[in-house]
């Protein structure tokens, strides 16, 4: 047998190797190159339970996006759809974890065999085989996480790929993503929160004990609003943009134009909010007096502008009607 023939005859068995691997070992991915169906398809999983107030809910995600409001009720809810167009759902797990006798739950999506689940540590691989990476196969399985939290649970939300969103939360929030943008608005602090790609959004209705608020990025912008009055230290950095706050503080020199530190009222909790690439702005919330008076000078605003175009059409009115 020639060479050439030789080499065509190794490379042929080496290829039906590769694939009776990927098709067939129960720890890979079963890829579904022929779908008839390329379009997203998804499916559910719930878990509702009660975890005492003062214990943490943590959810831990690798590629989607977890999206938590407040709960109506006093239990804590969470359902992970699994969304896909080409691979294998049943490759993600969707596992639970309740702590020994603290209360606390650990949900983690899991991507493929093994993997940790617990208070102390979260780790799940997606990997694609040798088949899939020579000819485009892609396991492209995403989880979003949809999470209803009960008034006096703390919250712990992690992710790799996925934006985060938490609305009206009544307790301590824990946020981290990679690749994603972060929004918290909370009724009470602390709040830490922090991203690698994308901008942070907040709102800490009222500030409790000595924990503060951290909130960090690399790329992207950070705002965060917070009480009228408030005691604290803030700390206000961005090597490539602007910082902007309309609390009292004195403006910043001319070699401090990327850092401001300042203490609000008696000092207190630090309120440290960085970036790299971006703008950072603290926002001092309108009290409600303020928020009133406000509304009545935008009705008064509203009303004077309809006196006048109510004599303005009366001029035209007599113009009319003038013999």
């Amino acid at each position: 047998m020639s060479l050439t023939s030789r080499m065509v005859v190794a490379a042929s068995i080496t290829a039906a190797l590769i694939f009776a691997k990927t098709r067939f070992d129960d720890g890979e991915h079963n890829f579904d190159f022929d779908s008839d169906n390329p379009g997203n398809r998804t499916t559910e999983w719930t878990w509702q339970g009660t975890v005492p107030p003062g214990q943490w809910a943590r959810i831990r995600n690798l590629n989607g996006a977890i999206k938590v409001e407040s709960a109506t009720g006093d239990e804590l809810r969470v359902v992970a759809i699994k969304r896909w167009s080409r691979g294998d759902p049943d490759y993600v797990r969707i596992v639970t974890n309740k702590g020994d006798s603290d209360g606390d739950v650990t949900i983690c999506a899991l991507w493929g065999r093994g993997g940790r689940c617990d208070e102390d540590g979260y780790r799940s691989r997606s990997k694609r085989t040798t088949f899939g990476k020579m000819f485009g196969g892609k396991n492209d399985v995403s989880v979003l996480f949809n999470v209803s939290v009960p008034r006096g649970v703390k919250l712990d939300a992690t992710t790799v790929n996925g934006e985060i969103t938490i609305l009206d939360v009544g307790e301590a929030v824990k946020a981290s993503t990679v690749n994603g943008a972060i929004k918290a608005m909370t009724a009470r602090g602390p709040l830490n929160a922090s991203t690698v790609n994308g901008s942070i959004t907040a709102r800490v209705d009222s500030l409790v004990g000595d924990e503060g608020v951290t909130l960090s990025t690399v790329n992207g912008s950070v705002t965060a609003e917070l009480p009228d009055e408030i005691n604290g230290v803030i700390d206000l950095s961005t090597v490539n943009g602007k910082f902007w706050t309309n609390y009292p503080v004195d403006a910043p020199t001319e070699k401090q134009q990327r850092r401001l530190h300042a203490t609000l009222g008696h000092g207190g909790p630090e309120l440290k909010l960085s970036t790299v690439n971006g703008s950072v702005t603290l926002k001092r919330m309108v009290s409600n007096h303020e928020r009133t008076v406000v509304r009545h000078e935008e009705a008064l605003v509203k009303h004077e502008e309809a006196v006048r175009k109510h004599e303005q059409a009366v001029v035209r009115v007599q113009k009319v009607v003038k013999p």
